[in-house]
């Protein structure tokens, strides 16, 4: 009796490359000095991460810039003081942070990013698209993008140590976005009050209690 034909997996011989599945963990590089067995560096794997809505670990794509769209209903705004601090950022440390855009080039978080990146004349910036969601979703995720960060605090003696330690390294601690009132008032003098930090980037003077725009 004839065997039947293996209707799964790869035939031997067969030209054809294996599927690669779309939520496939993503390998993170071991720490430097980690060895497995054989002294080959140990992998760590991050799981794909799936929601009602998302389908997995999604890819970063590049995109021309004088083809993204950005929101018109966009409440965040941006001086050009900020963009000018996010191109320095993007010049000292690479364009860390991807756009994210629906599945028709518009933006849905990244505008000043991208504002930036044209003050820096970039043709392009690297993108992941969020087509799966919904127009809802889409438009709620504009605005919970800048909202939720906005609960996070600092803790002053440890920020002021890590600011300390970079200015006596020489680096130019102007690009960690704190404006020159701040590092003065964090660095020069501890027992001098220091400057209030709201996250709407405005400060209120120890000493007169008036509130200005950084």
């Amino acid at each position: 009796m004839a065997m039947g034909r293996k209707t799964g997996g790869r035939q031997k011989g067969s030209r054809n490359k294996p599927k690669v599945a779309t939520d496939a963990a993503t390998p993170v590089a071991a720490a430097p000095g980690a060895a497995g067995a054989g002294g080959a560096p140990d992998q760590e794997f991050l799981p794909p991460i799936k929601t009602r809505a998302s389908p997995g670990l999604l890819p970063y794509k590049a995109a021309p810039i004088d083809k993204l769209i950005p929101y018109a209903n966009n409440a965040r705004t941006h001086t050009p003081a900020q963009i000018a601090k996010i191109a320095g950022s993007i010049r000292e440390f690479g364009f860390t942070n991807p756009v994210l855009v629906d599945g028709k080039r518009g933006i849905i978080a990244g505008h000043g990013r991208v504002l930036a990146a044209r003050m820096l004349a970039m043709e392009t910036v690297p993108v992941i698209e969020l087509r799966h969601l919904t127009p809802a979703q889409r438009r709620a995720y504009v605005i919970a993008d800048n909202r939720v960060a906005l609960d996070a605090g600092w803790d002053d003696e440890l920020l002021t140590l890590e600011l300390g330690e970079l200015r006596d390294a020489g680096f130019d601690i102007a690009l960690t976005g704190f404006g020159d009132y701040e590092l003065k008032s964090f660095l020069d003098d501890p027992d001098e009050p220091k400057v209030k930090i709201t996250e709407a980037k405005s400060a209120v003077c120890p000493g007169c209690g008036q509130r200005f725009t950084l």
